[in-house]
């Protein structure tokens, strides 16, 4: 992996998942969006061809919806590349949130975009079973 500093997010291998965890509180308003989209989009870029990623949003206990934007932008890069990109230590509001708006899975017959697991570690291990 290569040496990248990030302004709003830690990147790291585990398992050949790249965990990427995201350094703020909430995430609100199209600048900040927009900073948080280059971070977690350079850091795809700084590890070429991970087609599996786990987005840690433990820190984050606000997202409107600006904040997809930068979940939906990793879900097209690594789908592209016929990956999986899970999200893990969601808050409870995040969490609602996501399942409101179907991103992440429910009941139901619709696929959500995003899987869902309560530690990084659950997340890592499910992602790097598929390798």
């Amino acid at each position: 992996m290569a040496e990248t500093t990030f302004t709003h997010v830690q990147v790291h291998l585990q398992k050949n998942v790249l965990v990427v965890t995201v350094n703020l509180d909430s995430i609100r308003g199209d600048d900040l969006a927009e900073a948080l989209s280059k971070d977690v989009l350079a850091a795809l870029d700084a590890n070429p061809g991970m087609s599996r990623v786990v987005i840690d949003l433990g820190k984050v206990q606000y997202m409107s919806s600006v904040g997809f934007r930068p979940l939906l932008q990793v879900h097209k890069r690594v789908r592209d590349q016929q990956g999986r990109v899970a999200l893990c230590c969601l808050s409870p509001l995040v969490s609602e949130t996501l399942h409101v708006t179907r991103m992440i899975g429910g009941t139901g017959s619709v696929q959500a975009l995003f899987e869902e697991y309560p530690t990084v570690e659950a997340a890592v291990t499910a992602l790097a079973s598929d390798v």
